[in-house]
């Protein structure tokens, strides 16, 4: 039976979550292409309009009209391009845009409604991204959301975890073929590591060191609410060196966040810290804390802070 779990790193980029609306325009499915930088390329390569034109059917006509944005190509065209072009498919990929923030906020809509077992919501965002399947061109992002949603779809109908297995396979694909995760990655693979911890053990000191690097576009408190979903997977896990690892960098970031839920986090890895060689039940501390997070009202986070202290306390006395 699983657990309705609070992704705390989701509510920390959008904190009124449930307010945003669940359906997809069509400008996120619309492909943005470097078309200049390829036409630059082509004339770098001395590849004429004609020749691609005799090789993949692609006339001067059309391909002018399509550097001048007036239409768009179907993707075979594009692939056809790239091989003519002599293109790996990093440097094609490359010539794609970088995730808008409404691919964003889908992403962090369906990671969160799926760890909270929301299977309306879930099947919603999936169902307003599915109608736009057939759209003659895909970008990178979108074809990973679809991915995406299709797993976030099949984990809240289902008890069995093996049925998520192929679909989990399908967005490690994708993910895998970037030489560089982006903040869309790591809410991806935080989800998928909560959905199923023991299946993606291995990969969480990849996504901790990815989270601390300043390429990823994360605030402090962002920073600070990841790493927290992170800890609170380790604990379980009984991860010890890397626990430990997570909570010197909590430790760290204290002096750079200023918001309640961080500062509260910050400050219970200080407490474990301090108590991290002598293995000491420590009641006071933590009471003391719970009773600061409780006064903010906010239920859920309250929930997800006790259940953390549980578990510690339960990694803590297998330890002893």
């Amino acid at each position: 039976m699983k657990n309705i779990i609070l992704y705390v790193g989701a509510t920390s980029i959008y904190p009124n979550i449930e307010l945003l609306d669940l359906n997809v325009s069509t400008s996120l499915v619309s492909v943005s292409f470097n078309r200049n930088k390829l036409e630059k390329i082509r004339r770098s390569r001395n590849i004429s309009v004609n020749s691609m034109a005799a090789k993949i059917g692609l006339s001067r006509s059309r391909y002018y009209r399509w550097l001048d944005n007036e239409i768009d190509l179907p993707y075979d065209l594009l692939i056809g391009i790239q091989k003519m072009l002599v293109l790996t498919d990093l440097e094609m990929h490359e010539l794609f845009s970088q995730p808008s923030d409404e691919i964003i906020q889908k992403t962090t809509l369906l990671a969160y409604y799926a760890l909270k077992l929301s299977r309306d919501n879930s099947h919603r965002l999936r169902d307003s991204l599915v109608k736009h399947k057939n759209t003659t061109m895909k970008n990178d992002p979108y074809l990973l959301l679809i991915s995406f949603s299709e797993l976030c779809v099949l984990y809240v109908d289902s008890d069995d975890l093996r049925l998520c297995l192929d679909a989990f396979t399908e967005v490690m694909d994708i993910i895998f073929m970037r030489d560089m995760w982006t903040t869309i990655d790591i809410i991806i693979l935080i989800t998928m590591v909560y959905m199923d911890p023991k299946k993606f053990a291995a990969l969480l000191p990849e996504i901790y060191k990815n989270i601390c690097q300043p390429s990823i576009y994360l605030s402090f408190n962002q920073q600070v609410s990841f790493l927290y979903d992170l800890l609170c997977i380790v604990i379980t896990l009984k991860n010890g060196q890397l626990i430990l690892n997570i909570l010197e960098k909590l430790n760290s970031l204290e002096p750079l966040v200023d918001d309640w839920k961080s500062q509260a986090i910050c400050q219970l890895s200080n407490i474990v810290l301090n108590h991290w060689q002598d293995k000491k039940i420590f009641d006071n501390k933590f009471n003391n804390l719970q009773i600061l997070v409780k006064a903010f009202g906010s239920l859920d986070y309250e929930q997800k802070m006790n259940q953390l202290i549980s578990s510690y306390r339960d990694y803590q006395n297998s330890a002893i």
